[in-house]
């Protein structure tokens, strides 16, 4: 471990790997060996300001850190919080536009109370308050009596703080929200930041999660699980674990959805692909 001229703390192989090691204990996460660089950019702050003299010493500090502050900050630094509006929109719109709302029994003018809809892995809130855009612009005052609930969850604390806000900034949201909807889905704070009007910001639950832990709390299940581009940072094995969870709390006929580049191929799971990325829960409703 040494601090190189850009003030970079460089690591040797040996100490990457002891990172890289104690990540997947604790997260399931799985750094190859060109995430090197990645690890020493995002880590070097932290080193140098806790004088910490090996590598080994700063994981046993964050080991005995009672109050997890220190491994929440470490994987604050490490994961990658990148996300947009309507993004994929395709799989947002399958289910108003081809039929998976009804083959879930959520119609129109017909109150099937509690939709339940899981955003795993929502980052800055960008995809649950997409999702939730979605809902309404498909149900409109019929949604209300459906009771939506939209639980998101992350593993980072500072990318859940901003989700909760809902406040973005102009070149956040212009690529992909159009003038109707930030009109009509979005106040104005001042001329380069805008916040989800409050109505959607409370049909979402945010909370901390981590995918790999071994129980999930969840006293019901899910219609909807949104796990987009998440599972790329998970080997086979988590993989497989991750998803069996998903099937044991989706509902009868409910969906798995994940992101268009990735695929449930060469994996063992009991759910039934029936669109592209979109897989099914299939048992009798």
């Amino acid at each position: 471990m040494e601090i190189s001229n850009t003030d970079t703390v460089r690591i040797s192989d040996a100490e990457f790997h002891m990172i890289a090691d104690f990540v997947y204990r604790e997260f399931g996460i799985r750094f190859a060996d060109q995430k090197k660089s990645l690890v020493e950019g995002r880590l070097s702050k932290v080193w140098k300001e806790g004088e910490y003299r090996s590598i080994r010493s700063y994981l046993d500090d964050v080991k005995n850190d009672r109050s997890g502050r220190k491994l929440q900050e470490m994987m604050n630094r490490l994961t990658t919080n990148h996300s947009y509006f309507f993004r994929e929109n395709q799989l947002l719109t399958y289910f108003s536009q081809n039929g998976g709302f009804q083959s879930l029994g959520f119609m129109p003018h017909q109150a099937n109370p509690d939709i339940r809809i899981w955003s795993a892995g929502c980052s800055e809130g960008q995809e649950p308050y997409s999702i939730a855009i979605t809902l309404l612009e498909y149900f409109g005052s019929n949604l209300k009596p459906l009771n939506p609930l939209i639980l998101a969850t992350d593993i980072s604390e500072r990318a859940l703080m901003k989700a909760v806000n809902g406040i973005y900034t102009k070149s956040e949201i212009d690529e992909n929200v159009n003038k109707l909807f930030l009109n009509h889905y979005f106040d104005s704070i001042d001329r380069d930041r805008f916040q989800v009007k409050k109505p959607i910001r409370d049909m979402i639950l945010f909370r901390r999660f981590n995918l790999n832990n071994e129980v999930y709390p969840f006293k019901n299940q899910f219609d909807i699980i949104y796990c987009r581009n998440v599972m790329i940072y998970f080997d086979s094995e988590s993989k497989e674990k991750i998803i069996s969870k998903f099937y044991r709390y989706a509902k009868p006929g409910g969906y798995l959805v994940i992101g268009c580049s990735e695929s449930l191929n060469n994996l063992k799971h009991p759910f039934k692909q029936v669109a592209g990325s979109i897989y099914r829960k299939i048992e009798k409703i």
